[in-house]
This record gives C-alpha cells, sequence and structure tokens, in this order.
C-alpha cells in the first residue's frame, strides 16, 4: 500500500516536471522607440512658408517693394513684377448690391531665384477694399484677401485648398489712437493652404491655420516712424507669431518608408512665439557680384529661419512633441538663427535640420 502511494508521488512530481517544461516563458519585448521626427521638418516647412506668403503680401499691403527678400537674387535669370493696380475690381459684399472697389496687389516671378534662396514661379494675388485710412497694413482694420495663380516655392505648388475660400490678412489694432513707442502692430493671418510636391504626390501636404503676428520692434523709430504716416521698413523688423495650426503632412520612417496624408496638429503659445529676424540669416554671404571695374561686391544672405520658439506638434496617434526652434530647447544658448533644431520625443531629443 505504502509502494502504491510512493509510486503515485513520483508520477505526479514527472507530470508536474513536464507540464513545466513544456511552458516557454514569455521573453520581455521593449517598445520600438518613437523616434520619427521628418513629420515635424515637413509640419515646420509648410508653416514656414505660410509666413512667406504672409510676409510677402505685408510687403504689398505697404508699398514697400524695393528691399524685400522675395525679390531677385543678382545672378538670377528670372524676373519679378509687383504691381499695385489701383482701378482694381469691383466685388459684392454679404447680400449687399453695392459694389465694392479693390485694389489688386500682384506679386508675380519667373522661375526666379530670389534673394532669400528660394525659386518661385507665379503670382500671389492680395485684393485691398479702397477705404479711407485701410489702406495699408500699419493701418486699423486693413483685410487683404490672398489668392494664387500657379504660385510654386522651390517646386512645391501652393494653392487655396478650396479655390472659393481665400486666406487673408488682417490688421488687429484695437484703436487708431495708440503710441507706437507704447503699442506694438499685430495682424492675423488665416486660411487653409494646399502644397503638391514638384514630383511625388506622398510628399503632398495640407496646411491650415490662424497665425498672430506681432511686430515686436515697432518702437524702434528705424522701423516704424512715430507719426503713423510712412511704410514699415519691414527689412529692420523682428517678427513673431504665435496661434494654431492643422492639417496633413507625411510621417517617413528610418527606412524611408512613407506614409501619406497623416493628420497633424500644431500649437505655438503665446508664452514661446516663433521668431523671425530680418537682420539675422544664417549665413552672411551667399555669393559676389562684380563690377566692370574689377571690384567685388558681396551678396548678403536674405534667409531668415525661425530664430527661437517652440511648437507643441501631434502627428497621428503618436505621442506628442515639442520642436523647438534656433536655440535647439537650452534657453542658456545665444540665439544663433541658423537652419537647425530640436524634437522631444517622450524626454529625448534628436537633432534636425530644417528645409532652407
Amino acid at each position: 500500500m505504502k509502494m502504491k502511494k510512493v509510486s503515485l508521488g513520483f508520477s505526479i512530481v514527472a507530470l508536474s516536471a513536464v507540464f513545466l517544461l513544456s511552458c516557454k516563458k514569455e521573453v520581455d519585448v521593449a517598445p520600438v522607440p518613437d523616434t520619427e521626427v521628418e513629420s515635424s521638418i515637413y509640419a515646420s516647412f509648410a508653416n514656414y512658408v505660410a509666413s512667406d506668403i504672409e510676409m510677402a503680401c505685408s510687403f504689398m499691403g505697404e508699398n514697400a517693394y524695393n528691399t524685400t527678400f522675395y525679390s531677385a537674387y543678382s545672378a538670377s535669370s528670372g524676373t519679378v513684377g509687383i504691381v499695385r493696380d489701383t482701378n482694381g475690381i469691383n466685388l459684392t459684399v454679404g447680400t449687399s448690391s453695392v459694389p465694392v472697389k479693390h485694389d489688386q496687389l500682384t506679386y508675380t516671378w519667373n522661375e526666379t531665384r530670389c534673394k532669400d534662396g528660394r525659386i518661385r514661379k507665379g503670382t500671389i494675388f492680395m485684393y485691398v477694399p479702397i477705404v479711407p485710412n485701410q489702406r495699408y497694413c500699419r493701418q486699423r482694420l486693413f483685410q487683404g484677401r490672398i489668392s494664387f495663380d500657379d504660385f510654386k516655392v522651390d517646386g512645391w505648388r501652393v494653392t487655396l485648398f478650396d479655390s472659393l475660400a481665400p486666406a487673408y490678412l488682417y490688421n488687429t489694432l484695437a484703436s487708431n489712437d495708440y503710441d507706437p513707442t507704447k503699442t506694438k502692430l499685430t495682424w492675423r493671418f488665416a486660411g487653409k493652404l494646399k502644397f503638391t510636391h514638384p514630383t511625388n504626390a506622398n510628399l503632398n501636404m495640407v496646411w491650415e491655420g490662424e497665425l498672430f503676428k506681432t511686430l515686436e520692434n515697432t518702437s524702434d523709430p528705424k522701423v516704424f516712424e512715430p507719426k503713423k504716416q510712412t511704410a514699415i521698413t519691414w527689412s529692420l523688423g523682428v517678427v513673431s507669431y504665435y496661434g494654431n495650426v492643422s492639417g496633413k503632412v507625411p510621417q517617413i520612417d528610418a527606412d524611408g518608408n512613407i506614409t501619406p496624408n497623416v493628420d497633424y496638429k500644431m500649437e505655438i503659445k503665446d508664452g514661446a512665439k516663433l521668431v523671425r529676424d530680418f537682420l539675422c540669416s544664417p549665413d552672411k554671404v551667399t555669393g559676389v557680384t562684380v563690377s566692370p571695374t574689377g571690384s567685388v561686391t558681396p551678396i548678403g544672405d536674405e534667409h531668415h529661419p525661425f530664430k527661437t520658439g517652440v511648437a507643441s506638434f501631434t502627428v497621428g496617434n503618436n505621442y506628442p512633441r515639442q520642436i523647438y526652434y534656433g536655440n535647439e530647447g537650452d534657453p542658456k544658448l545665444d540665439l544663433q538663427c541658423d537652419n537647425t533644431g530640436e524634437v522631444l520625443i517622450k524626454g529625448n531629443s534628436y537633432k534636425v535640420t530644417f528645409f532652407k
């Protein structure tokens, strides 16, 4: 009887051993780290081009055409034309049958290499109501209605997402009675744009945004004279932007695989605004001109990137990112006005180079 119990005990132990050996231990697999930063670079490019469109319209809106970053580079074979047609066109506003006459402002390039290094083609149109004291962008209640005709930047075609829904540039001053030494000029730029890549449809983008711009050095009389009667000298300006943007961008993994048309959102807070300093460029000289007498004159760079600022960025279902411009997220560093930055994901920073 005892022998049977002992045999039964051995059998149970043996079966238990077989059972344990047959159960494979699951191996803990570390999650794949989120290192995708290309979408941040593409969204930043769309945001930068949107700010460039806004700035081109700001030059037009001041009739300040002689010192722009969008003029032809001295060695360029292309042309640039700027026209303000004061005869304009007649538009009917709302249900009113009374036509409202507009100025028609146009900025046109012909495969032109510009002073900021970009190649532009096509036309930006801006229509401005002919209303006293509202015809220039420095004036309260200024309103520019913006559209395009075959407009391209470095091969990217930029169009209105809906041809019947123009973009707008508004002056947002609260009052005409202000002191420029104490009050900064401000604007709102809003619209929905489509970016079409010249060769790869998987890289197409949509930008829909509302950006609030401030002329940070309004009080400088070299930029804007205190009597408020003359044009803003944009070439000496420092401008900042905050607001919200959404749209679609490509995501590109480490192997170069593209996921197109991924939804994204970007927020730039008032306390961490994106700043462009128009006296600040990554490169001091981009070329030289030689006079008939043989003297050499250097050509300055007019590419003006965001030199500081932070954007909160969410793409698809990925963990939210922070995009740092200019000083790579370290407030102790001097503002370097370069074309690099950092993308912060889950506490890890990844250095990036933005499109120039």
